[in-house]
């Protein structure tokens, strides 16, 4: 009897209209999952990343996301993101100012001073960023 109620209510979960939402999630999923793995595989010099260092001329626009991060847009269109080492207070608020050693922004002891508090936060990470859209 157990086993004839889970199978009725495996048919009836498969058959319903909440299958095909799962399906499609399980879907989504797993795009977003291969599209993880495939960045772990990109080439950074596509974006113009060089043993951790970006140029500066390539550098549009860029857009603070959070305490930790920052968005570059790159005059090619492409998207860099940059991850801070520690908690970057203040800098969503009044923005930064870095400079730039032979016209390049770097990852290795590159610093970035947040004004108005002139903390100095250090960039840990620079990264190609994919839309997951």
């Amino acid at each position: 009897m157990h086993r004839l109620v889970i199978l009725i209510a495996t048919v009836l979960f498969l058959y319903s209209p909440f299958a095909s939402l799962a399906a499609s999630e399980l879907g989504d999923q797993r795009e977003t999952v291969k599209l993880l793995k495939s960045k772990k595989t990109l080439n950074l010099e596509d974006w113009g990343i060089y043993n951790g260092c970006i140029s500066s001329n390539r550098i549009q626009k860029i857009k603070v996301l959070d305490a930790h991060s920052a968005m570059l847009s790159l005059v090619d269109g492409k998207k860099v993101k940059i991850h801070f080492m520690k908690r970057c207070d203040g800098i969503k608020q009044h923005g930064f100012v870095y400079t730039a050693r032979n016209n390049m922004f770097c990852t290795h002891n590159y610093s970035v001073r947040v004004l108005h508090t002139g903390t100095h936060c250090q960039v840990e990470t620079i990264e190609p960023y994919l839309d997951m859209e």
